[in-house]
């Protein structure tokens, strides 16, 4: 039965990941900014919680992509998001799993994102209502996230 579960949560990581890379460019279109990133905060959950290395490098594959589309350059993916998730796994395997480490991770992402990666083609007062509104999106995320039994492993 717990197998069933994460057989079923990793069925729809891929089709998730496409259907907020294409809200992430829908918004982008329409407000001609970017102040919620849908993918980035699915980044993050897929992260802490997948065991398997495919599901997070698809999701690395769709923020390159994103990147490319947004700034026209497929490198802030070395920069920024590399080495912090190989930090933030670190970190959240040492601290026991705190849930806290998953506000923490999004607050880093998107602070390097838009401090750095987008400071040219965004104003910097963007950012905290980059992180309140990416904050709240990640909350959204886990209040519809499968719990599962005491014991499983997403």
């Amino acid at each position: 039965m717990v197998k069933d579960k994460i057989i079923c949560i990793q069925k729809y990581i891929y089709p998730f990941t496409i259907l907020f890379f294409l809200a992430d460019i829908t918004l982008f279109t329409l407000f001609d900014t970017q102040i919620l990133s849908f993918l980035l905060c699915f980044y993050t959950i897929v992260l802490l919680k997948q065991n398997q290395k495919l599901p997070i490098m698809f999701c690395l594959f769709t923020i390159s992509l994103h990147s490319f589309l947004f700034y026209g350059q497929i490198s802030p993916i070395l920069y920024y998001i590399v080495p912090l998730s190989v930090l933030l796994r670190w970190v959240y395997a040492i601290l026991n799993k705190s849930p806290i480490i998953l506000y923490t991770a999004l607050v880093a992402f998107v602070l390097t994102e838009q401090l750095f990666i987008g400071a040219y083609s965004m104003q910097k007062h963007y950012t905290f209502y980059g992180i309140c509104g990416n904050i709240l999106v990640i909350a959204i995320f886990l209040k519809y996230l499968p719990k599962g039994k005491l014991g499983n492993r997403l």
